[in-house]
């Protein structure tokens, strides 16, 4: 009779402990710049197969050099909790990564991260606050990466390799 107590018990406490998953993109397009190596399977995990993307031709001030989209569907459109994890380096400094994420209530980008990039591989782990507007019925969430060269850049031409590109979900 006790270890059946235990058991349940056990077994009631692992059924009320949150699951966390990890969702690489299952969609990506460039919309600016030009894909010198790897795809949408190099942003899955941290492994040294990047997708390495070389700046584009800004024809207006407005223009991101480099601008990717990417899409996963989760499952659920009411997490509890989600961090987007990037990896990333590029060739050159004064470069400037910016992330955002789709917000469905307000139909729009929103930024949710911005920082320099390194010359080596630097991950981040961005929160993401009331998460649950980022995620549409049936869980759909976009992310848009996008880098630009508001700094000091002498360089003509540079690259920017993107490692990892995950979101971590906790239902």
């Amino acid at each position: 009779m006790k270890k059946l107590g235990l058991a349940i018990v056990s077994l009631f406490a692992l059924s009320t402990v949150a699951s966390a998953f990890v969702f690489p993109p299952q969609m990506l397009n460039v919309h600016r710049g030009r894909i010198v190596s790897g795809g949408l399977f190099s942003l899955f995990e941290s492994d040294n197969d990047r997708l390495v993307v070389e700046n584009g031709i800004k024809t207006s001030p407005y223009d991101n050099p480099v601008d990717v989209e990417g899409e996963v569907v989760c499952g659920s459109s009411n997490p509890a909790a989600m961090s987007l994890v990037i990896e990333s380096a590029a060739t050159t400094l004064g470069l400037v990564e910016y992330v955002e994420m789709w917000d469905w209530s307000l139909n729009r980008y929103v930024e949710v991260y911005r920082g320099p990039i390194t010359l080596s591989d630097t991950v981040r782990q961005v929160q993401i606050n009331q998460c649950q507007r980022f995620t549409a019925a049936g869980g759909q969430m976009k992310v848009r990466y996008w880098v630009d060269n508001r700094g000091p850049v002498v360089a003509g031409k540079w690259r920017v390799g993107l490692d990892q590109l995950n979101w971590d979900v906790t239902f």
